[in-house]
């Protein structure tokens, strides 16, 4: 019994770390935090960090950086069904089922990605997966481009089954494309139910209006006036034998029909941003459209720790 304690206190603490911690950007910030989780698990569980997370230090004191090998998630065993959210100690291990999945992805894939796992890449991808698997899961990763935030979403969206979407950005790409582009994920994730994960770059951003959409998107779930009346009388058609083959119990009016196709739409979607803090552009946008905050989870990528530049160095030039 006291093990299933300790790991209750565990998962305590990687929660509060992906939902406060992965927003901070400041070493200082961390370290605070790191001590106020250190004070809440002996003031209110009576432990020790020390004895809690033992395991993950050599030395036996646990220092913030110790945090980075607390691994929660429901990939571990990739055959399982139904997938268990749980605990993931053996870190070996969780390096070779990465690579096997990267492998499964790279077998079907019309662009294949040669990805080095080292634990920053699997902390960052072991985080989208978390987030992906809520409902109302969406993600801000911020970083500078090359971090990996789009290989990582892309191998994540892979693990949990789900489809990507993206849009191609030409030359002649304008705002009417974008509202068709809109219009087809939401009918994907609404009519088809199938859940998608939309990956959205900010150097895809051709025209502020993009961002708006994007905000109203996270925040209700619709885009307002984005169907015309042939459109929207169609999806409501769509809904309504929707409904009755769930059995859902709705008033079948135009409204609450597209009300049930929006809460469909919440349900099956997730948008991943990544996005670049360089410049001045970001803190605009965010001032702007705050449901980039507030709906979002947030993943920094921060620059790359020396031992995975080492191990990606030694992989490419094995040969």
């Amino acid at each position: 019994m006291s093990s299933d304690v300790e790991k209750f206190i565990r998962l305590w603490i990687h929660e509060v770390y992906r939902v406060f911690y992965d927003r901070l950007v400041d070493k200082e910030d961390r370290q605070v935090f790191f001590n106020m989780v250190k004070e809440t698990t002996s003031n209110c569980f009576k432990q020790s960090v020390e004895k809690v997370l033992i395991h993950l230090s050599p030395t036996g004191k646990i220092v913030d950086d110790n945090i980075r090998s607390l691994f929660f998630g429901d990939f571990f065993k990739p055959e399982s069904d139904p997938k268990i959210y749980d605990e993931i100690t053996d870190l070996k291990q969780l390096t070779v089922v990465m690579e096997y999945y990267l492998e499964e992805f790279n077998i079907i894939s019309k662009a294949p990605m040669s990805l080095v796992m080292f634990k920053f890449a699997i902390e960052h991808i072991s985080r989208i997966c978390r987030v992906l698997k809520q409902n109302k899961g969406h993600l801000l990763l911020v970083g500078i481009g090359g971090s990996g935030r789009q290989s990582a979403t892309k191998l994540s969206t892979f693990m949990n089954s789900y489809e990507l979407y993206q849009i191609e950005i030409t030359k002649n790409y304008t705002s009417n494309d974008w509202r068709e582009d809109l219009k087809k994920i939401m009918l994907q994730v609404g009519v088809a139910t199938k859940s998608t994960v939309f990956l959205f770059s900010d150097n895809q951003i051709k025209d502020e209006s993009f961002v708006e959409d994007i905000n109203m998107l996270l925040n209700t779930g619709d885009v307002p006036n984005i169907f015309p009346a042939d459109e929207k009388a169609d999806i409501v058609e769509k809904m309504q034998t929707a409904a009755r083959t769930e059995r859902e119990k709705i008033e079948v009016t135009p409204l609450s029909m597209y009300n049930f196709f929006i809460e469909r739409v919440k349900k099956n979607l997730h948008i991943v941003l990544a996005m670049s803090p360089i410049g001045d552009t970001f803190r605009n946008r965010l001032r702007m459209f705050p449901s980039l905050i507030n709906c979002c989870t947030i993943d920094w990528f921060q620059s790359w720790p020396t031992d995975a530049l080492e191990l990606v160095a030694n992989k490419f030039l094995e040969d």
